[in-house]
């Protein structure tokens, strides 16, 4: 399980018996409920990791390896509760 906070919401993102989840739910304090927020752009990938920084939600995905270019880097948009997919890291 990833999670992260920002200072309203709680973000969480987990799997199903190993398999990574292509969803995150966010928990609103005020309102005492958890809520699926748009789904990823990038799915299942079991290498993630979720960040909150200066009020934006970022989650980085990839694995060192295979076919795979790099790390993915997704923004959540809150205003339109989508994932943007905004850079790949290349590894090296």
């Amino acid at each position: 399980m990833w999670c992260c906070s920002t200072s309203q919401n709680f973000h969480c993102s987990d799997g199903d018996k190993g398999a990574p989840a292509d969803t995150c739910e966010m928990y609103n304090e005020r309102s005492n409920e958890w809520q699926f927020i748009g789904g990823l752009v990038t799915k299942g990938n079991p290498c993630r990791s979720i960040v909150c920084c200066d009020g934006n939600l970022y989650l980085l995905a990839g694995c060192y390896g295979g076919d795979s270019e790099g790390a993915t880097v997704e923004r959540y948009d809150y205003d339109n509760d989508e994932w943007i997919k905004t850079t790949t890291i290349p590894f090296h």
